[in-house]
C-alpha cells in the first residue's frame, strides 16, 4: 500500500494479513481486501482477464480486491494456491485453485474471483484456515467443517478418501454434536491442528505418559513431597504404570483438564466478544 495514502488516512491501516504459497492477501481497517503476488490459479481475485493479461497472473504491488468491495472483509487465509476471505457478519469467500475441492464449492474447477460458499448459506463462520490443499471454517456454536484433500488423513475423516469437494465435519467431532467445542482451527502442508475448548475423549487423546507423569505429583502431594527423581525415562514409565491406582490416573486426568480450562478461559472470552461484535456488525447492515 502507498505510504503516504497510509500516512493520511486510518483507513488504510493494515489489521490483517496472510501469506500464502507465492502470493499474500492483507485487509485494511475499512474492509478491504488487497492481494498481490502469483495468480495464476485465480487466488488473488482479479479475475481471469486479469491472469491472462500477465505471466503466471503476478501482481507485483498490492491490489484491491473488486469483487469484494461491496462487502468488509475482516479476515483473509492464503495457502498454497487459494485465497479464503471472511466479511464482518460471517460469511465466507474462495478462489484460487480448486483442485481437491479446497474451495469448498462443490468442483475441482478453478475460480478466479472470490465466492461465497453455498454450504454456508445459513451459517455464520467467525475463522478460516488454508492448508496446501485443505481449508478449514469454525463457526459461531463451536463447530469445524473441512473440504480438500485427505490423502493424509488432514481432513480427520479417517475413512481414506482422497478429497472432499464440500465441507464437512470431522466424524470425531460430529458424532458428539455439542459436546465438541472448537475455539480454532489450523491448516498446515498436510495436516490440521485443533483448538478445542475441552477434550474431546480422554482415552484417545492423553497420551499415557501424560496421565502417568500427572498421578506422580498427585502422589508426591499426597504423601507431602513435591519433589520428583529423575531417572531413566522408560523406567520411570514402567515403574509409574505398575504404582499408580485408576482413582490417581483419573484424578491427573482431570488435573490436565482443568488447567486446560484455565488457559483457555482467557481465549472463550475473546471468541465470545469477537462473537458480539460480529453481531453488532451484522445488525448495523
Amino acid at each position: 500500500l502507498n505510504a503516504v495514502a497510509a500516512a493520511s488516512s486510518d483507513h488504510f491501516a493494515v489489521v490483517a494479513l496472510s501469506a500464502g504459497g507465492a502470493h499474500s492477501a492483507l485487509i485494511t481497517a475499512d474492509g478491504s481486501a488487497y492481494t498481490c503476488g502469483r495468480g495464476e490459479h485465480g487466488q488473488l481475485g482479479h479475475g481471469k482477464e486479469a491472469v491472462e493479461a500477465r505471466p503466471n497472473g503476478i501482481e507485483k504491488l498490492p491490489r484491491r480486491v473488486a469483487a469484494l468491495k461491496v462487502h468488509k472483509i475482516r479476515r483473509a487465509a492464503t495457502g498454497a494456491s487459494h485465497t479464503l476471505f471472511l466479511s464482518a457478519n460471517g460469511t465466507p469467500f474462495a478462489c484460487g485453485c480448486g483442485l481437491y475441492g479446497r474451495l469448498g464449492l462443490g468442483s475441482r474447477e478453478n475460480v478466479y474471483v472470490p465466492t461465497r460458499l453455498p454450504a454456508f448459506a445459513d451459517i455464520t463462520i467467525v475463522q478460516i484456515s488454508a492448508g496446501h490443499g485443505h481449508s478449514s471454517f469454525v463457526t459461531d456454536t463451536g463447530k469445524v467443517y473441512l473440504c480438500g484433500d485427505d490423502a493424509n488423513g488432514q481432513l480427520g475423516l479417517d475413512g481414506g478418501r482422497p478429497a472432499k469437494l464440500d465441507p464437512v465435519q470431522p466424524p470425531k467431532f460430529a458424532s458428539r454434536g455439542d459436546h465438541v467445542n472448537v475455539l480454532g482451527v489450523s491448516c498446515g502442508g498436510e495436516h490440521t491442528a485443533y483448538l478445542l475448548r475441552a477434550v474431546v475423549d480422554a482415552k484417545e487423546d492423553y497420551r499415557a505418559d501424560q496421565v502417568a507423569a500427572a498421578a506422580s505429583v498427585i502422589e508426591a502431594l499426597f504423601r507431602g513431597s513435591h519433589i520428583r527423581a529423575i531417572g531413566d525415562k522408560a523406567a520411570q514409565r514402567r515403574r509409574m504404570q505398575k504404582m499408580h491406582t485408576d482413582a490417581q490416573k483419573s484424578a491427573a486426568a482431570g488435573v490436565i483438564q482443568s488447567g486446560w480450562r484455565m488457559h483457555s478461559s482467557a481465549l472463550e472470552r475473546e471468541r465470545r466478544e469477537q462473537l458480539r461484535q460480529l453481531r453488532q456488525l451484522r445488525d448495523i447492515g
